[in-house]
């Protein structure tokens, strides 16, 4: 039954009270028992006004999504959804369902909401592979006050999650193209130039330009490689890994895309027949980042 856009169904538990009731309804007219009678108007009479309690813990509930969705794949998805009590009750043993999608016990269940008050809900949703996630709805649910009912609304909230590809990295940064400015010289590393990439620490070096980041990452001692006196370009080339397959080339990627864009560096990437020009900034992180999620996916090497 729906009311106003609340759905409204019996539970489990509703229905073994409802046919508990009948058979106390048969028993009282067929014995003409009072007792009976009197079990069974308050059976129903609870029932009743449980039902109208469990309807006005969605009455007046307002939804709608606080920003955008980015995961990792392998990671989790963390969508803010904003919750609005109207109402001059507070509202509590509220659920939410996001399609098919299983919730952890934390995600699902939404904190009590006090009169006139709005709450952020944060869920936390799996994201096994890359590529893009619509949610059209949300569903909110009620079984208060006594799990005789389930009452259920649901909420457009039109969202779309990207999951970029798994942070994989076993390769070192290409070694970025030079172009000396006014100099024959060959450029040497030295303090206080541009950024032009990592290479393995040897031991001796001056422990000044390890990139301790990458080290905590998992990633070995990598120095970080300062360049004067060069027109630099780093340039990470799809079509350069050609030992990896697929999803090992975008999760390489990837993991380059990333810790370029936390050193402030610029970069180029080139997929199979998209290029992006050397830039640096979110706009730009986010460009590469969503055409990584969107590569069409295709089993073995390309």
């Amino acid at each position: 039954m729906f009311y106003r856009g609340i759905k409204v169904t019996f539970t489990p538990h509703g229905i073994f009270v409802a046919f508990i009731s009948l058979f106390m309804l048969l028993a009282a007219i067929n014995y003409s028992n009072n007792a009976a009678y009197f079990i069974f108007f308050l059976i129903v009479s609870v029932s009743f006004v449980s039902g109208l309690y469990g309807f006005r813990s969605l009455w007046g509930l307002k939804v709608h999504l606080e920003g955008k969705a980015y995961a990792f794949a392998g990671s989790e998805l963390h969508v803010k959804l904003s919750l609005s009590n109207e109402n001059s009750e507070e509202k509590e043993f509220l659920e939410c369902r996001l399609g098919n999608v299983p919730l952890s016990q934390k995600s699902r269940i939404i904190a009590p909401l006090a009169a006139r008050t709005s709450h952020i809900h944060e869920l936390a949703i799996p994201a096994p592979d890359r590529g893009v996630i619509h949610f059209e709805c949300i569903k909110i649910q009620s079984h208060y006050p006594l799990g005789f009912f389930s009452f259920e609304k649901e909420f457009s909230i039109d969202l779309e999650c990207l999951i970029y590809p798994k942070l994989e990295s076993a390769l070192l940064w290409p070694a970025p193209s030079v172009e000396m400015e006014d100099s024959d010289d060959e450029w040497s590393p030295s303090p206080g130039d541009s950024f032009a990439g990592h290479r393995p620490y040897t031991p001796g070096e001056s422990q000044r330009h390890i990139d301790w980041k990458a080290y905590s990452r998992g990633k070995g001692l990598l120095i970080k490689d300062y360049r004067g006196g060069a027109v630099s370009e780093i340039c990470f080339d799809y079509n350069g890994l050609k030992a990896l397959d697929v999803e090992a080339k975008l999760s390489q990627l990837a993991s380059w895309v990333v810790q370029a864009h936390e050193d402030h560096v610029e970069f180029t990437v080139n997929l199979l027949d998209e290029k992006f020009p050397a830039s640096r900034g979110e706009s730009h992180y986010r460009s590469i980042m969503r055409a990584l999620a969107l590569f069409p996916k295709v089993t073995g090497k390309v």
